[in-house]
């Protein structure tokens, strides 16, 4: 199972391939690849599978878009009509994003 914050839903859906490190990057080829194979998604609030591998999570904190990716994920969970918490299908997700 994936721990997914709310707004990664669309990171996962418009990634390329380019991230702020091959880590990162590489870490986002496995979550992406399980995504769309069909994974259980367990959808949380803060840090998660793809924040664990960015260079900008520092002390379980995004130190470049602080705030910002809060506003981000409370926008997506009320578009989405998705809750915290809640485990869906990537399928479910994929229906809805």
């Amino acid at each position: 199972m994936l721990k997914i914050r709310p707004h990664h839903l669309l990171c996962i859906l418009g990634f390329k391939g380019l991230g702020y490190s091959n880590e990162f990057v590489e870490n986002m080829k496995k979550i992406v690849n399980h995504y769309f194979k069909g994974t259980k998604i367990k959808i949380i609030f803060g840090v998660d599978d793809i924040c664990e591998k960015c260079p900008h999570n520092i002390s379980q904190n995004c130190i470049l878009y602080k705030e910002n990716v809060i506003h981000m994920d409370q926008k997506v969970i009320a578009l989405l009509e998705i809750e915290y918490g809640k485990i869906y299908l990537s399928n479910e997700l994929l229906k809805i994003c």
